[in-house]
């Protein structure tokens, strides 16, 4: 990032990507514009891969000049959390060779893909990735807090045979995380993820109070914030957090859905639970959701092919392990859930 009366001089309507790249030190750059039709403003921006000159993304914004104040930090951020995602969608897709540095990325760009498969295979093999990375750069922050997440995951799903010893690594390496990198925003949002399935409720939400302090754009951070409000009795809050996240990455993923049907499901809303896990492309995860308020709703044909599903997933499941994960602050939220579980003809 440069200062703006500088990045004047770089005009891409006079100066080639190439050269910009090439004097800049870059691999991206986002270029923009801004005209006015009589009171109407129309913004358009757009990220550009400078080694190859071509548009990697680009949007527009449309506003009402009287407006442009109070809209202008909403823009901002909606470009910055667009940008992450864009950049990271571009890397995965990046096949040359890269620094020792940029390797180490690299490997943490595809492990954090392979996390949202959410099975024991994807999540090992996510592991290797972010330990390899660490062998790469062995200061590199982010990648002990993306191996942090695979021993969460570890615990969360019984994939471990000693869960409490994986959820105590997750602690560990996203201390580490946090250490080694004190303005790197996702370190703490990890941390608060890891103490929050600790039922460090209050210290949970500290962290990512810091992460968003650190990167208040970060639209995947505001989401995971959002759901450790749910579990810590705030569904009204956390539901216009996941609103927000959802405007600042207009093409969010999946399990955005999953943690909003969450919310709904601390509401006891059943009907918005189901049409939202039924929103998600892959409902995998979404099944226990469905089985539990199909039950509610007295849907029970439904339940229980939610159910079955959720033992085709997840042959290990039972009721007495998984009412041990959600860390819910409410005990009388948990029972609810766990009574539709036990409707659904889950095993006990």
């Amino acid at each position: 990032m440069i200062a703006r009366h500088s990045a004047f001089l770089f005009n891409l309507s006079a100066n080639p990507a190439r050269e910009v790249q090439n004097r800049l030190g870059v691999r991206y750059i986002l270029g923009g514009s801004l005209r006015r039709a009589d009171k109407r403003l129309r913004i358009a921006v757009e990220l550009i891969d400078a080694g190859t000159e071509t548009a990697l993304w680009s949007d527009r914004f449309n506003l009402e000049l009287e407006d442009l104040f109070d809209m202008q930090d909403e823009i901002a951020g909606a470009v910055a959390s667009r940008l992450s995602t864009q950049i990271d969608i571009a890397e995965q897709r990046q096949e040359s060779p890269h620094p020792r540095d940029m390797r180490a990325y690299g490997l943490v760009v595809r492990g954090r893909h392979l996390i949202l498969k959410v099975t024991k295979e994807a999540n090992w093999h996510a592991r290797r990735l972010f330990e390899e990375a660490i062998e790469y750069a062995p200061e590199y922050g982010r990648a002990f807090g993306a191996l942090s997440r695979t021993h969460n995951l570890d615990w969360r799903y019984a994939w471990s045979s000693t869960p409490k010893d994986s959820l105590e690594s997750a602690i560990v390496l996203a201390r580490r995380a946090k250490e080694l990198d004190r303005l790197d925003a996702s370190g703490y949002a990890e941390l608060g993820y890891a103490k929050l399935y600790r039922r460090q409720h209050d210290e949970a939400l500290a962290e990512y109070s810091q992460a968003l302090a650190l990167n208040p754009n970060d639209a995947d951070i505001i989401v995971e914030y959002a759901d450790a409000l749910v579990y810590a009795e705030q569904p009204q809050r956390s539901l216009e957090l996941v609103q927000k996240a959802m405007r600042l990455n207009p093409y969010y993923p999946d399990w955005y859905l999953w943690y909003l049907a969450d919310i709904y499901d601390a509401m006891g809303r059943a009907e918005d639970v189901v049409a939202t896990v039924m929103r998600m492309h892959d409902p995998s995860e979404g099944q226990r959701l469905l089985a539990v308020n199909y039950s509610h709703l007295g849907m029970m044909r439904e339940a229980q092919a939610a159910a079955r599903e959720v033992i085709r997933l997840h042959p290990q499941f039972t009721i007495a392990q998984w009412r041990e994960r959600p860390p819910y602050r409410d005990p009388l939220v948990l029972e609810r859930y766990v009574e539709g579980l036990r409707k659904a003809g889950l095993p006990e």
